[in-house]
């Protein structure tokens, strides 16, 4: 699959907390199938001590739907374990 990924300014959060580090929401296309459902939406959590990164399902508002990993990887960069589950992340810049 190849897709694209934008970052949102939405907060990485679970119903009880907010993430802390390096986190980031994501809105992707074509969705992310997990085994719950489907989403517009990830969080990239990445893990400087751990050198690893994350990508799971979340909602628009950054609420976390599953601690199922949709890409995983070595290293802390959001771009390369976007492309691993499938994204490209693309960057959204305005010209005057």
């Amino acid at each position: 699959m190849t897709g694209s990924a934008y970052r949102t300014t939405a907060v990485p959060h679970t119903d009880t907390a907010d993430f802390d580090g390096d986190c980031a929401i994501y809105a992707v296309y074509p969705s992310a199938i997990y085994a719950h459902g489907v989403t517009n939406y990830v969080m990239v959590q990445a893990s400087p001590l751990a050198n690893d990164s994350g990508v799971y399902p979340c909602d628009s508002t950054g609420l976390l739907l599953s601690w199922e990993l949709l890409g995983c990887m070595v290293g802390t960069d959001h771009s390369r374990v976007l492309r691993v589950a499938g994204w490209e992340l693309e960057e959204v810049r305005h010209v005057a």
